[in-house]
C-alpha cells in the first residue's frame, strides 16, 4: 500500500508545473500568508527575505507589490517565483507565491520546497500591526 502513495507521490513531483499557494491541489498544504501589517512593510519583508535566501536572484519588481525572481532550477529549464503581496481587508495583508517551472519535466517538487522556505523565513520575524516601510501605505 505504501508503494502506491510513494508512486503517487512521484507522479506529482514529475507533472507539477505551477504551485500557486492556497490553489494547487497537489500541494493543498501550502497557503498563502496573512498578516496584520501594511503592504509597504509585508514588500519590504519580502525583499529581506528573498534577498537571504540561496539561489534565489535576480528578482524585478514588476509592480509595486509584485516580485518576481528567477531561482536555480532543480533540474533543466528556468524557475521562477512570483511572490505578491496585496491587502486583504482593512488591516490584513496577503502574500501568495507561485512557483513556474518551465521544462519537459515537473520540478520533483522544488517549487513547494521554496514556497515553504520562504514562508519559513517570512514568518519566523513577528507581525507588528503598526509597521510600515517609509513612503509607501
Amino acid at each position: 500500500m505504501a508503494w502506491i502513495w510513494l508512486g503517487l507521490l512521484a507522479c506529482n513531483a514529475l507533472t507539477v508545473r505551477e504551485v500557486t499557494t492556497g490553489a494547487s491541489e497537489a500541494y493543498p498544504g501550502l497557503r498563502s500568508i496573512f498578516q496584520p501589517i501594511p503592504p509597504g512593510a509585508a514588500m519590504q519583508r519580502t525583499i529581506s527575505v528573498v534577498e537571504g535566501l540561496d539561489g534565489w536572484g535576480p528578482c524585478e519588481r514588476t509592480r509595486p507589490y509584485e516580485l518576481v525572481c528567477t531561482v536555480e532550477p532543480v533540474l533543466g529549464g528556468t524557475d521562477t517565483v512570483t511572490i505578491d503581496v496585496a491587502p486583504h481587508g482593512p488591516r490584513v495583508t496577503r502574500v501568495r507565491l507561485t512557483a513556474r517551472h518551465e521544462g519537459a519535466l515537473g520540478d520533483l517538487g522544488g517549487g513547494a520546497q521554496r514556497i515553504r522556505a520562504f514562508q519559513e523565513a517570512f514568518l519566523a520575524e513577528p507581525a507588528h500591526p503598526d509597521a510600515s516601510a517609509p513612503g509607501q501605505d
